[in-house]
């Protein structure tokens, strides 16, 4: 008889609950979008003098902006060095040392070796002319040092240092005039300038990749090559160029079979396509193109690279818009969304997300290692969390305590 009673009442409990779960099952939208993989600068040249100039240009990291190549160089140049540290002498510290106040300034530090040190200056003096010019603050050091001295030149250097007075004893303030020859050191330049690159947004809405047009002038100083070089400066994760091996700093050569000779070869060859397919093309990439009557290029669209990983050739289809969300409806007790590069189930995910999340995302390539994420959730309240990247894994647990490795 108890064992009946319980079932009895379990029975409207179930339903229910059964009721409730139909209640929150109403179909919920997820949203997923490709995007770029988060990678450093990449060097395309490096040259460096015999006199130790640097000269490099970089693929800057792509994050929906205008492709660019920065050009930087580096120098050094020698300018003049006394080898001095020295402070103002404001009322208080001039009190404190037994000097008059704002009457030169007091040499805190002499650098071993240096013009100052080989001169005789010492920690303690006061110096009170440089070059002719009386002085009464450090910044006035600083700006003779670098506006008027040059290295080599001899110039002379007054100081008032304490000497011993008339007794044992006694002190008193002496001036001296040494002859110094400055000395020098070097200084870094450094100086960037950024080259942005023309680019096509239809070409990578349809296949993932951004691409930069190099002009000739600077793909001779990149490039070595006195001609326009079309170079991919970003792949979409999981979009067909991920997926067809195409990386970062690749050179186009070839698009069908033909030499590329500028960006628009590739604009060609992907819209023609695109418009066969009766994908929406915009109207500012077709704006002047004579080829936009033409017959589209039959079967997949193919390129020839030359960059790390050596000249190749690879295939690929084109993807109608890589640009929008892929949006899916799943129920709430029970969801499972799997296809080729993403696998997603969710159980009992409701009520302060009392059950249990999967989501593993593998990103195959022709070129690359196979790239994973991973994150797992089994509840109740945040009980514990693990999710894994190529890069790190973390472990959660009790909302609060966080592992990392």
């Amino acid at each position: 008889m108890i064992r009946s009673s319980r079932a009895a009442h379990r029975r409207p409990l179930v339903g229910l609950l059964a009721v409730v779960a139909l209640l929150l099952t109403p179909a919920c939208s997820m949203h997923r979008h490709w995007s770029y993989r988060s990678e450093p600068s990449l060097t395309l040249q490096y040259t460096k003098t015999d006199e130790g100039t640097e000269h490099w240009f970089e693929l800057e990291p792509d994050h929906g902006g205008t492709p660019r190549i920065d050009e930087t160089i580096r120098s050094w140049r020698p300018v003049p060095f006394l080898g001095i540290e020295t402070r103002t002498l404001n009322g208080d510290f001039a009190a404190s040392v037994g000097v008059p106040a704002w009457k030169g300034v007091y040499i805190d530090r002499v650098v071993p070796g240096s013009a100052a040190a080989e001169a005789g200056l010492r920690r303690g003096d006061v110096l009170r002319r440089l070059a002719g010019t009386e002085v009464a603050a450090r910044e006035q050091v600083a700006e003779i040092t670098q506006d008027e001295l040059a290295p080599g030149q001899e110039v002379v250097v007054e100081v008032q240092r304490w000497a011993p007075g008339d007794t044992e004893e006694e002190l008193r303030l002496q001036r001296v005039e040494v002859s110094l020859v400055v000395g020098s050191r070097s200084v870094e330049q450094v100086s960037t300038r950024a080259h942005k690159l023309a680019t096509s947004r239809a070409v990578q809405r349809h296949t993932g990749l951004r691409l930069g047009e190099v002009p000739p002038s600077l793909a001779g100083a990149v490039f070595e090559r006195e001609e326009t070089v079309v170079v991919v400066s970003g792949v979409r994760s999981g979009s067909p160029a991920y997926l067809a091996g195409f990386r970062r700093g690749d050179r186009l050569v070839t698009v069908d079979g033909e030499p590329v000779r500028a960006l628009d070869d590739v604009r060609r060859a992907v819209l023609l396509r695109a418009a066969d397919e009766g994908w929406p093309v915009p109207a500012g990439e077709l704006s002047g193109a004579a080829w936009a009557g033409e017959e589209p290029p039959a079967g997949r669209l193919e390129l020839g690279v030359e960059g790390a990983l050596g000249p190749h050739v690879r295939r690929l289809a084109l993807a109608e818009d890589l640009d929008d969300d892929l949006d899916f409806h799943f129920p709430i007790l029970l969801s499972v969304e799997s296809d080729t590069d993403r696998t997603e189930w969710e159980f009992l995910d409701f009520i302060l997300q009392f059950g249990a999340t999967y989501e593993s995302t593998y990103l195959a390539s022709e070129t690359r290692v196979p790239q994973s994420f991973t994150e797992f959730s089994m509840l109740p309240f945040g009980m514990f969390e693990y999710r894994s990247s190529p890069e790190w894994t973390e472990w959660t647990f009790f909302w609060f305590i966080t592992f990392t490795v």
